[in-house]
């Protein structure tokens, strides 16, 4: 129980960081991909990019945050 609880946290923490970001598809991305388990495939047909788009958009997201 108490492992659920934690799990249950970091999703909360995961979903307020997301909300944060000031670029809506960023976050549609974050979402899809962390949130939502899409691969990056699956959110590139979403969101009519391929594959390595959305690699790039997130290593580029990543890349600023570090």
């Amino acid at each position: 129980m108490q492992e659920q609880k934690k799990l249950q946290k970091k999703i909360i923490d995961a979903e307020k960081f997301i909300e944060v970001q000031t670029d809506s598809e960023l976050r549609t991305i974050l979402r899809s991909y962390y949130i939502n388990g899409l691969s990056q495939e699956e959110i590139g047909k979403l969101l009519g990019y391929d594959r390595s788009t959305i690699t790039k958009k997130l290593k580029r997201f990543w890349k600023m945050k570090i």
